[in-house]
C-alpha cells in the first residue's frame, strides 16, 4: 500500500483508462504524500485534477511539479500555461 511507483502507476491507470477517477486520484494523492520530492507525481496529479475540473488544485500541483522539474523538462510548465491566466503562473 505504500510502494510509491505502484501507487503512481495504478493511480494513473485507474484515472485515465479504467474509469475509476476517484480511486485513481486517491492513489495519486497518496503518492504525493509519500514522495513529495518527486515532480512526476505532482505532474500526473495536476493533469488528473485539471481533467476533473478542479482547477485551483491542479494549478497548485502543476506549480509544484514545475518547481521540481529538471531544467529540460517543460511538461509541467506547459500544462500550467494552458490552465493559468498569465498573471497567475
Amino acid at each position: 500500500p505504500n510502494f510509491g511507483k505502484a501507487l503512481l502507476l495504478k493511480g494513473a491507470a485507474l484515472y485515465r483508462f479504467l474509469g475509476q477517477p476517484n480511486d485513481g486520484l486517491a492513489l495519486l494523492r497518496r503518492f504525493v504524500q509519500l514522495r513529495p520530492e518527486v515532480g512526476e507525481g505532482h505532474l500526473i496529479l495536476g493533469q488528473a485534477l485539471a481533467d476533473g475540473g478542479q482547477m485551483d488544485a491542479a494549478i497548485a500541483s502543476l506549480r509544484r511539479a514545475a518547481d521540481l522539474a529538471p531544467p529540460n523538462d517543460r511538461r509541467a510548465a506547459d500544462a500550467l500555461a494552458k490552465l493559468a491566466p498569465p498573471g497567475k503562473r
